[in-house]
């Protein structure tokens, strides 16, 4: 069809963002007897879902993960949700890698990565959190710094300039990730490698 990539494309410019949502929010959840359609073309075995609940209000936010958890209850597909709310994560994952400037820095089970945190960014993410159990008009801990230049990378470890726990190795030599027990593994100096070797995929 001649301009069919034109067509499309302009389309999607005149869906507006509410639109996005009622689209999703009419999935059917009781299909018809011997109707094993899932509301996702093609049968995927994996679902990336990148940012589904970004500018949303909580009510939204928690009706979107609801149809994406009965999406993989019923087809049995794994999913990868990329997101920056670890609340979102907290409640709906089994298995986080924590990414900084387009790099893995931590991967492991959710609960283990929450209660202990390895990497001093995860750290970092975690005690930013606010908290109802924190005194009030307590000032939360921030990140200081800012994400490097992507186009130009400095040497060693990416987080190095805003690390409170910085060595001189850090800027010298980039960490590779390294396995830390019990599946986990970190990509810092400071973490001991349990395995006696380094993981480089």
């Amino acid at each position: 069809m001649p301009g069919s990539w034109r067509c499309l494309t302009g389309w999607v410019f005149r869906i507006r963002a509410g639109s996005w949502i009622n689209i999703l929010t009419n999935f059917r959840r009781d299909p018809p007897a011997g109707d094993d359609r899932h509301g996702l073309s093609c049968e995927p075995d994996i679902l990336i879902a990148d940012e589904p609940t970004t500018a949303l209000d909580v009510t939204i936010q928690a009706q979107i993960l609801d149809l994406i958890k009965e999406l993989q209850k019923r087809s049995g597909m794994s999913i990868i949700l990329i997101t920056h709310d670890l609340g979102v994560i907290a409640e709906n994952c089994d298995q986080v890698a924590v990414m900084y400037a387009g790099q893995i820095v931590e991967a492991g089970d959710v609960r283990a990565l929450f209660k202990r945190p390895l990497h001093p960014y995860t750290k970092g993410l975690l005690v930013s959190i606010p908290s109802l159990s924190k005194r009030r008009k307590t000032r939360l801990p921030t990140i200081a710094g800012s994400v490097p230049d992507l186009a130009h990378m400095p040497d060693g470890c990416r987080f190095a300039d805003r690390c409170p726990e910085v060595v001189d190795i850090c800027r010298r030599q980039t960490p590779l990730l390294r396995f830390a027990g019990k599946g986990r593994t970190a990509a810092c100096h400071l973490v001991p490698d349990n395995s006696g070797q380094k993981r480089t995929e």
